[in-house]
């Protein structure tokens, strides 16, 4: 079976970053959940509404703005105010464990395998930064 353009993408950008596919696939998977107007990117409002889903705030008061920013800031690394996979790919291998409560974990894929992949992307992009 031929492989279309989309996946020969994802899995050349897998490879560089040195996570397995599958891994590689989940996480673009929780990318694309959140990319809810299916631009390609997520927005600063699809990274709030993420952000909040993701670690049970209930509404503005339980996340400052500032708080929000911080995490906006890891997230949108070129600052184009907005987060590519790749981005989103960097920042999930980085900072998924400290963001995600625990009860979460499995719901979003993190396992203990997932600290090998943060180390790994966490390595490789402290290189080509």
């Amino acid at each position: 079976e031929e492989m279309d353009a989309d996946e020969k993408e994802h899995r050349r950008t897998a490879a560089e970053m040195g996570v397995s596919f599958l891994k590689f696939d989940q996480v673009r998977q929780v990318f694309e959940s959140f990319d809810t107007d299916g631009s390609g990117q997520i927005c600063r409002e699809e990274a709030q509404a993420m952000l909040w889903q993701m670690m049970g705030v209930r509404d503005k008061y339980d996340m400052p703005e500032s708080r929000f920013q911080r995490h906006w800031s890891t997230l949108d690394q070129d600052r184009s105010g907005a987060v590519t996979l790749t981005e989103f790919m960097t920042w999930w291998a980085k900072y998924a464990t400290e963001v995600l409560p625990p009860h979460m974990h499995s719901k979003y894929c993190l396992s203990a395998v997932d600290e090998y992949v943060v180390e790994s992307v966490s390595r490789r992009h402290a290189m080509t930064a």
